[in-house]
């Protein structure tokens, strides 16, 4: 209980999270994605260079946040005291590390039950080899590391935020 929204439209969680939030870091990940993806990492590189990606995106909007009283943190909690333009330090770490978390193990799964990873767009399958091709339009492989993604990434983004918490 050291962060509370304001009041929005649509509420969850018992009033406490608004609709626009759960719609608008998916698309911080998913920018932050497909702008990485671009850069020719590799995959660890990657899910780190997305993890800075997305606080890069996230900065303005946290600051900017507070300022109009979207959101606030509480002021007596020692894990949130150190602050950077009114927003605690562990805001971003928490956006650093979740991300990473999620991209890294969505490449991972995919790469187990697609047999690539990667983000490609139409023409770059059309250029790959024809069992490449095959493996890249397998929708049942990216639906299963969909799946995996979404039960593992909360828990490892934890393991991971927790230790510098």
């Amino acid at each position: 209980d050291n962060f509370w929204h304001s009041q929005s439209t649509f509420m969850f969680f018992g009033q406490r999270e608004p609709l626009h939030i759960m719609c608008l870091y998916p698309g911080y990940v998913y920018t932050a994605s497909v702008a990485v993806s671009r850069l020719g990492l590799s995959e660890l590189s990657s899910a780190c260079a997305i993890g800075l990606f997305v606080v890069l995106f996230d900065l303005p909007y946290d600051i900017i946040g507070v300022k109009l009283l979207w959101w606030s943190w509480h002021d007596t909690d020692a894990n949130i005291r150190d602050r950077h333009y009114w927003v605690p330090w562990t805001s971003y770490y928490f956006h650093l590390t979740f991300a990473c978390s999620f991209d890294l193990i969505y490449q991972k799964a995919k790469r187990y039950f697609v047999g690539i990873s990667g983000i490609y767009s139409a023409d770059e399958i059309q250029r790959m080899p024809y069992a490449q091709q095959r493996r890249a339009e397998n929708w049942r492989g990216e639906l299963k590391a969909s799946v995996l993604t979404g039960l593992c990434a909360m828990p490892f983004g934890i393991l991971q935020f927790v230790p510098g918490y």
